[in-house]
């Protein structure tokens, strides 16, 4: 019972009363998880932040950023979600929808290029700094 219980605080669901079937036993427990809001709270949060901040371009590359954070977080939760489930089509289908997070992370990532021309440089840069201290190669698909 109790990995079904550390499996549930991982998915950071919110806290509610459990259902679980111990051997043939049926227990009704209270199980602290922790807020999912927390973090679309911060994203909300630090939206806020950005809101207060003076039109232009500077704002605009701050939402961009956000946006890449929270496909990111989408991203991440939907293969958690993935891993947990035990339908192929669920896993197949939370799989792909986290694909298509990562596609819209690409969208946002183009248009930060496009606003902030030195992200790009900074990005080539960093993967070479990478690339000399571990000795690894550009990923396959550059």
């Amino acid at each position: 019972m109790s990995d079904y219980l550390d499996t549930l605080k991982n998915l950071n669901l919110r806290p509610n009363k459990v259902k679980v079937k111990e051997h043939t036993e049926e227990i009704l427990m209270e199980v602290d998880i922790p807020e999912p809001k927390q973090i679309l709270q911060e994203l909300f949060i630090q939206m806020g932040e950005i809101s207060n901040m003076p039109s232009g371009k500077r704002k605009d590359m701050a939402i961009l950023r956000l946006a890449i954070i929270a496909e990111y977080d989408a991203a991440s939760l939907y293969e958690k979600m993935a891993e947990e489930v035990s339908d192929k089509n669920v896993k197949k289908t939370l799989l792909h929808i986290a694909n298509e997070e990562k596609v819209h992370i690409g969208e946002l990532e183009f248009l930060l290029e496009h606003v902030d021309p030195e992200h790009e440089t900074n990005e080539e840069k960093g993967e070479e700094e990478v690339m000399d201290l571990t000795g690894l190669d550009a990923p396959p698909n550059e």
